[in-house]
């Protein structure tokens, strides 16, 4: 069964940026949307716009699912295609609208957001935020190793969730700055870092954090030789994703967060 978005008002695309967003305020605003059984998606039809970002949204909470939507769905360059109560849901959705962004709760009905990560990362190369009420370093590690491109508490303010989604749909990471030190001590120590002094430069503009278009405008190349570089800078650091690069790089004195 398809449910119709008809309520949300698009607001004017924001000024194109960069950066990282974690939220520290107050909760999502909620709206009554139609629902399904628990256990199973419930998929919202929107029509689709050129250069928006589709997103899914994994929650088992219905209130807080269909506040996400409303929240997301309500930004004019931000494309809500379907939600999902749990894991199983999640990858029937995603293998079905391939959405750029998934934005999934840690904990689910049938396993974690982290198993939602796994799969949306390796069948459709999505970007996964996550979010959770649990911040401390071990989750926030699992979810790098899981191949998540940010983390985000669900104390966040909601114009910094559209903010999160858009770096991570851009290529960027999102985490908590005061996490880092905890991430770096966690990585494995015995991995090679025999990086070209090209991959280094991409590398510290990762850390900073810039998407890969601004990363090609910094160093006078092509988005696609950009993405390149990532692409062998994350096989050569043997990382799932950038944040996880740069914490790989940080941990074994390749690059320094103070770099750039």
């Amino acid at each position: 069964m398809s449910v119709t978005s008809t309520t949300c008002q698009k607001r004017p695309p924001p000024p194109t940026g960069v950066g990282v967003g974690v939220g520290v305020g107050v909760g999502v605003g909620v709206v009554s949307l139609p629902r399904r059984r628990q256990g199973h998606a419930v998929r919202a039809t929107v029509p689709t716009v050129s250069d928006t970002t589709t997103v899914l949204i994994v929650d088992d909470h219905p209130m807080v699912r269909d506040g996400l939507a409303a929240v997301l769905q309500s930004e004019s360059d931000l494309d809500v295609v379907a939600v999902a109560s749990d894991v199983a849901g999640a990858r029937e959705e995603i293998e079905h609208h391939r959405p750029d962004v998934v934005v999934t709760d840690y904990q689910l009905p049938d396993g974690s957001g982290l198993d939602v990560a796994r799969f949306a990362t390796e069948v459709v190369g999505a970007k996964v935020l996550l979010i959770s009420a649990v911040a401390d370093g071990g989750v926030i590690v699992d979810a790098v190793q899981a191949g998540c491109s940010g983390f985000v508490h669900k104390g966040y303010e909601t114009p910094e969730l559209a903010h999160a989604v858009r770096t991570v749909a851009a290529g960027g990471v999102v985490f908590p700055a005061s996490a880092m030190r905890r991430l770096v001590r966690s990585v494995r120590p015995d991995i090679g870092t025999d990086l070209t002094e090209r991959e280094l430069e991409v590398l510290r503009l990762l850390a900073r954090p810039l998407p890969v278009n601004q990363i090609a405008a910094e160093l006078y190349i092509s988005v696609h030789t950009a993405r390149n570089h990532i692409r062998a800078v994350l096989v050569k650091l043997g990382a799932r994703s950038q944040l996880e690069a740069v914490v790989i790089a940080v941990r074994h004195g390749v690059i320094d967060l103070d770099d750039g």
